[in-house]
Formats: C-alpha cells, structure tokens, sequence
C-alpha cells in the first residue's frame, strides 16, 4: 500500500485513516476515505470499461514493457533466446523478389497526387541507370568532375 503523510497514516496519533471491514469483499482494509478496499474501488469505478480505454494501452503493450524492464540486464539461456528469435520471425512478403509494372508505378503515382509519369521528379530520365553510370566513371577515369579528386580519394563513387 502506498506510503500516506500526516493524518491519513494509519499509525497517526490521532489520524483519520481507519481498519474497516469492505462491504463487498469483507477483508479488513485501511480507510483512507474510500468506504470500500481498493479492489473493491477498482472494479466499481472501472466496470464495463475495457483496459484500453483505462491504461490507454493495450495490456499486452503494457506487459511486454514490464517484462523488458524486468529482464534487463539478465542474461538469457539458450532455450530463450532461441524461444525469441522464433517469436521475432516473420513472414516472408509475397511481394518480395518482385518490381512494380509500369502501369502499378503509374497508378501510385497518381494515387500520390503525381502526374502518372514515373520518375517525373527526377532530373535524369529512367535509361540513367547503374550499368549507364558505371559507363560514366570509367570514361573519366574514376575522378570527380567538380573537385578532381579521385573515387579512392573521395571515398565514394
């Protein structure tokens, strides 16, 4: 029970806060002007509400930032940090390993408030690719056209 000051201390001489029977319960409890235990209070203030709408999290937000809190600075066994890595795993995209078609660019484009046009923002068209920019470097001979510093020297290309 939390620690209370002054004449709500229960070992206050002449204090306020009283040992009571709870009307629902009938356990023995420290009155400190409630009529009732605190879970008694609890479950009356709180009836029909869901823990989100109590707490503002979800219970399991909750939990997993005290368990966390709780484990910090522990060390794991084997059993659990293989029991974590399993848990952690997720699926596998189904759109992993694919591209967009021109036409799905398109449409996100214009679902995004563009024109239609991929690329559109870009100050090189869509044939400027990796193959075309490697071409570029090895023309001139690997060095910064701004600076003359080399790609070694620059520390990237």
């Amino acid at each position: 029970m939390p620690f209370k000051k002054g004449k709500l201390n229960p070992k206050y001489k002449d204090g306020r806060a009283k040992e009571k029977l709870c009307p629902d319960c009938k356990k023995k409890y420290i009155d400190y002007r409630n009529n009732r235990c605190q879970s008694c209070e609890n479950k009356r203030r709180f009836k029909g509400k869901t823990w989100e709408e109590i707490m503002g999290k979800t219970k399991s937000q909750i939990l997993r930032k005290l368990i966390s809190k709780v484990m910090k600075g522990k060390p794991k066994t084997r059993k659990h940090r293989k029991k974590i890595s399993e848990k952690t795993k997720g699926r596998v995209s189904p759109f992993k390993g694919k591209k967009h078609t021109k036409e799905a660019k398109s449409k996100l484009s214009l679902s995004h408030g563009g024109t239609g046009i991929p690329h559109e923002f870009s100050e090189y068209g869509t044939e400027f690719d990796n193959a075309l920019k490697e071409q570029v470097r090895f023309r001139d001979n690997y060095t910064c056209q701004l600076c003359g510093c080399s790609q070694l020297e620059n520390g990237r290309q």
